[in-house]
């Protein structure tokens, strides 16, 4: 029911219900810079978020695999605080630990979640899937504190 709900929200932004609501959000391009970008996707609802990180912006992108255009609905610029904090956090994340893929096979559906750094002229790519990942729950829950709109904000467990 919470994910049911939190999909109507998202598309409530694609699609406003009267002109008076209608904010603009642009289409999204189709990649942006980044050192670290997640995909959170609600596969029985058809629609999910890419969350771009660079060294200097966190961009937000609300897509579905219905055919609608991609859109940016959240780009917000990083204090030289913030991205100082940042990159002193990805400096210290296991990346050469992390597996290529995490998977509970129990479950067809659910959390379905990649991470792709970029570090160093390399790419590491993790596929999440029904399972969670104490360092990646971390780094969701850190990305978050940046997300202000919490019907916009990564998948992470209660506890």
């Amino acid at each position: 029911m919470k994910t049911v709900i939190l999909a109507l929200v998202a598309l409530s932004f694609a699609l406003p219900s009267t002109a008076s609501d209608r904010k603009a959000y642009p289409n999204a391009r189709q990649s942006y810079p980044f050192v670290v970008k997640i995909r959170d996707f609600y596969g029985a609802e058809g629609f999910g978020f890419d969350y771009y990180l660079d060294t200097s912006r966190l961009v937000v992108v609300l897509w579905d695999d219905l055919g609608s255009p991609r859109k940016e609905i959240l780009s917000k610029s990083l204090t030289k605080a913030e991205a100082r904090e940042w990159a002193s956090y990805l400096e210290r994340l296991p990346m050469g630990q992390l597996k290529d893929a995490y998977v509970n096979s129990g479950a067809d559906d659910g959390l379905l979640q990649t991470f792709t750094f970029k570090s160093g002229g390399r790419e590491k790519t993790v596929d999440v899937r029904n399972i969670r990942v104490e360092e990646l729950e971390k780094l969701c829950r850190k990305l978050n504190l940046l997300i202000p709109d919490k019907h916009l904000r990564l998948r992470v467990s209660d506890g």
